[in-house]
């Protein structure tokens, strides 16, 4: 169930995807949001936020919009040496509740927020995540998508941590600690950054200079779309399914008289 805050994460992230997607210079791109789906051989249903697709790449977004302070560091993880680091930063202060252990040798990720006041002094509550473990789980996702799509397109991944300082309530703040924050096929950036990213991967790169053997063909780009709006709540463009479904068949079939057939049944408007 989506919390609050969860909600406010994902509604900055469609805003800022659906813009991105307006703006584009490519003719076919869609964006679907909230997607819910039980991949082969799972017993149960795996949530992708978003989804971009064209018919050069597709992307799985994954969001994170954590309260707090969150740190994504890229130095192997060293338990002494975080823990000077998180009383530096909350000057002095010895009181931080720890919710799970470090992993060693391992890169991590650590989300700080206030937890109220003990003894007249602030307290806070520290997290420490596995930048492995959770960029490993986002890749599975998209390998399996892969395979449920039918496609040798690649998959791209990405973690975004929603920042979110203009929030009075519960501001949010993202801070990077060294470099090396993914792969060639997965990564960690901000909300601010998203984009950037996004264009790095849309643009001129080794795959997409690969050309059309990586590439979906119109039919079956219109056949990964048809398929994925069953599972999403929400698109970008909105998505006619009727619609879809058709542009799907005429992009396979050049028989005039099928084709006439097909705009009649699905009413689709001639262009003068």
């Amino acid at each position: 169930m989506l919390t609050k805050e969860t909600n406010r994460g994902e509604i900055i992230m469609r805003e800022l995807l659906n813009e991105y997607a307006k703006n584009s210079d490519k003719v076919n791109m869609k964006i679907f949001h909230d997607v819910e789906v039980v991949f082969l051989g799972k017993k149960y249903a795996s949530q992708l936020d978003h989804i971009i697709v064209t018919e050069e790449a597709i992307t799985v977004i994954e969001t994170k919009c954590w309260n707090g302070n969150t740190f994504i560091i890229s130095q192997d993880s060293n338990e002494k040496g975080y823990i000077e680091f998180l009383k530096e930063f909350l000057e002095g202060s010895d009181k931080m509740v720890y919710h799970n252990k470090i992993v060693k040798n391992d890169k991590i990720i650590i989300n700080v927020k206030s937890s109220g006041t003990v003894a007249g002094e602030l307290s806070y509550d520290v997290n420490f995540y596995s930048k492995r473990s959770m960029l490993r789980q986002l890749k599975a996702k998209a390998m399996n998508l892969r395979e449920m799509l039918d496609i040798c397109t690649p998959v791209y991944s990405i973690l975004v941590f929603v920042e979110d300082e203009d929030n009075n309530e519960s501001p949010k703040k993202v801070k990077f600690i060294g470099g090396n924050f993914g792969d060639d096929f997965s990564e960690i950036v901000t909300s601010r950054n998203l984009l950037q990213a996004l264009d790095a991967h849309y643009g001129d790169n080794d795959w997409v200079r690969m050309g059309d053997r990586f590439h979906l063909t119109s039919s079956k780009y219109h056949s990964v779309c048809s398929t994925l709006i069953q599972y999403s709540k929400q698109s970008y463009p909105a998505v006619d399914e009727k619609q879809l479904k058709a542009t799907y068949l005429l992009a396979s079939i050049e028989d005039k008289a099928t084709i006439d057939s097909i705009i009649s049944k699905y009413e689709i408007k001639k262009e003068t």
